[in-house]
């Protein structure tokens, strides 16, 4: 997701019709929306926790593409798309290994792509982690 991209998506989700009132929404100025949209400037840990937020996000992919964004050459900003991605992909992986009779089983819980991603990180590298981005 590039920046601009990033700010239309907050934009749809608020439903808010102009980047001075999501600026408000968020506690920063327009400015730095308009920057953000340029992907002239990152954004602090605060404010990536509320994007993630707004938009129902992993914060980590929040970072992953700042960090791209904001890398100086091209291999940096490469490397950090591809971590983004790579997210994203394992989720697939994962759903795609799911038995077929499961995915329409309605007593089966629900997940966000968030906690999915978590999950499948836990159950491959046997991590445990419990985090709470509210």
């Amino acid at each position: 997701m590039n920046g601009n991209a990033l700010v239309d998506a907050m934009l749809e989700k608020t439903g808010f019709t102009t980047d001075t009132a999501l600026a408000k929404k968020l506690g920063v100025t327009r400015q730095t929306l308009y920057l953000v949209r340029r992907e002239e400037q990152g954004f602090s840990p605060e404010l990536a926790k509320k994007i993630a937020i707004l938009l129902d996000e992993d914060p980590g992919n929040i970072l992953m593409w700042m960090n791209a964004w904001t890398a100086k050459d091209k291999g940096t900003r490469d490397y950090w798309l591809k971590a983004a991605a790579g997210m994203v992909s394992a989720v697939i992986i994962s759903l795609g290994s799911l038995p077929a009779d499961s995915k329409q089983d309605s007593n089966l819980p629900s997940y966000t792509l968030c906690e999915l991603i978590r999950i499948w990180i836990v159950d491959r590298f046997q991590l445990f982690t419990r985090v709470s981005y509210s």
